[in-house]
């Protein structure tokens, strides 16, 4: 783990400068901050991508006040999905039925 994130509170301008999804991807949401480049280099595909493009930002517009990943009710379907207009990503389950979607992970990231 990154030295910096013994500390207790980063500037946005500091999560901003750790803005590579390549080797050093720091994003800020609820009020904390993460560290994701080994989740980012472990993960390779499309599913990671929105994470990466995030790199150096805060993305608390993607979770409810509690942290879970924001919901909607899809209009045509009337199904409830997860809200993920800069596409789905990594742990997020797809909104049609699907028999690759792998769910034998412990905590998402």
């Amino acid at each position: 783990m990154h030295e910096d994130l013994t500390r207790t509170y980063f500037t946005p301008n500091e999560v901003a400068s750790h803005n590579s999804s390549q080797n050093d991807c720091w994003v800020s949401f609820l009020g904390r901050v993460y560290n994701l480049t080994d989740l980012i280099l472990e993960n390779k595909g499309a599913l990671i991508q929105p994470i990466a493009d995030a790199a150096g930002k805060d993305i608390s517009h993607w979770f409810d006040p509690k942290g879970d990943v924001k919901r909607h009710i899809n209009m045509e379907t009337g199904i409830e999905e997860y809200y993920t207009p800069m596409g789905r990503f990594l742990h997020i389950p797809p909104s049609d039925p699907s028999m690759d979607f792998n769910t034998d992970f412990d905590l998402p990231w």
